[in-house]
């Protein structure tokens, strides 16, 4: 993301920081727990939206590559903390 958009990286990612935490009041990148580390995925596809339209696509390539390669990877723990459903919507969210 960083090699994308440069400076307006940091400012993006508190928006969508922002954006996460007031649907996950415990949600802060500093501090993950078991519980809030789900809605990493959420800040992922918040910082797609708000970022330039055009490295829209780029991001959004990258971030299916990566999110299907936990799914592939950690596809039983996922499954076992719930996170299956979650993660499989945001990526074919994703993928449109």
């Amino acid at each position: 993301m960083f090699d994308s958009m440069g400076p307006r990286y940091g400012r993006i990612l508190r928006e969508a920081e922002r954006e996460v935490r007031f649907l996950n009041l415990e949600f802060d990148t500093d501090s993950l727990t078991e519980a809030t580390a789900p809605a990493v995925l959420e800040l992922i596809e918040a910082v797609i939206r708000r970022s330039p339209f055009f490295q829209r696509p780029q991001l959004r390539k990258s971030a299916c590559l990566l999110i299907s390669d936990l799914y592939e990877k950690h596809y039983e723990l996922l499954e076992s903390a719930g996170a299956l459903a979650r993660v499989e919507d945001i990526y074919y969210r994703l993928k449109r």
